[in-house]
């Protein structure tokens, strides 16, 4: 796996928080990250770098903790919504795929995490199955 290490390569994400949410007394987040530079596990390496793994992680989060987010989570919390790139005529070329069913209902067992309800939408949302939006 990849490494934190001081002489390593240059990793930069730009991420957006578009819900807080809890299950039991867990604080969960769900982020739109954007890779900038697009290393090996980038996402993950730099979630739990800063102490925020991905939810069911097994290559960076801890066996136990893992084991318990599979009751909800059968697989890693982690999807692509949205590639874009410039196609073979120089023209941007843009792919946008709703959230799959597994995470969609892996979300139904996430509560907001915050007295407002912009969390509570966020996760309405991407339980939906609606097509994502840009940030």
């Amino acid at each position: 796996g990849s490494v934190v290490a001081p002489g390593g390569r240059v990793a930069l994400s730009r991420l957006k928080l578009l819900a807080l949410g809890r299950r039991g007394a867990e604080a969960l987040s769900l982020l739109a990250i954007q890779i900038v530079t697009g290393r090996q596990h980038q996402i993950r390496l730099q979630m739990a770098h800063v102490g925020h793994p991905m939810v069911t992680d097994k290559r960076y989060f801890s066996s136990i903790n893992c084991l318990k987010d599979m009751l909800w989570c059968r697989r890693n919390f982690l999807h692509r919504y949205r590639l874009a790139f410039l196609g073979a005529s120089q023209t941007q070329v843009e792919v946008l795929e709703p959230l799959p069913l597994d995470l969609q209902a892996a979300l139904a067992h996430v509560l907001p995490g915050d007295a407002g309800d912009a969390s509570l939408k966020a996760l309405q949302f991407w339980q939906s199955g609606s097509p994502p939006q840009c940030w």
